[in-house]
């Protein structure tokens, strides 16, 4: 993240201060960014954080909510396992591919996605091991309190 921020005022400073803007900052900063979001969604997955509407499950009777999110946990599972199996072509198809500027494959900046759907599978996988139940995002089924939040209001 230091680096991302460090490449875009270099940026900015260089084009607007100095009037002579540098080419590789912004490349940079775009495949930075793309780093950060594809290892920042497994890290949210993992931690329960991503958004979520429990308007419905939490009025359901709790072996349907556990039921509803094993079957979500699964499906979560199955597309993270099918995006690594497609972006692996991807990435091949990609290493002889270079950056316009700062000359990388192109396989580099794709690996995000790759590493980041792995992480995904292996969160999952941990969490049933460890806790027997999905474990990311079982508050969005009344399963268990978010951190600092308030119970499930449905019935148990």
């Amino acid at each position: 993240m230091a680096l991302l921020i460090v490449a875009i005022f270099l940026q900015v400073f260089f084009r607007y201060v100095l009037n002579d803007p540098l080419t590789w900052p912004e490349e940079l900063g775009r495949y930075l960014f793309v780093w950060i979001v594809f290892l920042g969604i497994p890290e949210a997955y993992r931690d329960g954080k991503h958004l979520g509407m429990d308007l419905v499950t939490s009025r359901l009777p709790l072996s349907i909510r556990r039921g509803m999110a094993l079957v979500a946990e699964v499906l979560i599972a199955v597309f993270a396992l099918l995006s690594v199996y497609a972006s692996v072509d991807l990435i091949r198809l990609t290493f002889d591919q270079t950056a316009a500027v700062l000359q990388i494959p192109m396989a580099f900046v794709y690996l995000a996605f790759t590493l980041g759907f792995a992480l995904i599978i292996l969160y999952t996988v941990y969490g049933w091991r460890k806790t027997g139940d999905p474990s990311p995002g079982q508050h969005l089924y009344g399963l268990r309190e978010k951190e600092g939040g308030l119970p499930s209001a449905g019935p148990t």
